[in-house]
């Protein structure tokens, strides 16, 4: 995962994108692939196939195959 700079009061990297960036890129949009959503926020195909992953098992977004791409869009 990319990181922008470090936090001082905690000595960690802070990411440099945010689940927000994921979910507003989705929340644009009646669904998208990953591709479209990595050109969107600005990241690499595997940053955002592996956040939007992660922010599935919160429950926050939902993902279907359609062929050889994954459809993402955000929970209700």
């Amino acid at each position: 995962m990319p990181y922008d700079e470090r936090d001082e009061s905690s000595g960690q990297f802070t990411p440099e994108f945010t689940d927000g960036d994921f979910l507003a890129a989705l929340s644009d949009r009646d669904g998208a692939t990953t591709t479209e959503v990595a050109d969107a926020v600005g990241c690499k195909y595997r940053t955002a196939h592996a956040r939007l992953t992660k922010l599935e098992g919160r429950g926050e977004v939902n993902s279907r195959k359609v062929g050889n791409s994954f459809l993402w869009t955000v929970s209700e």
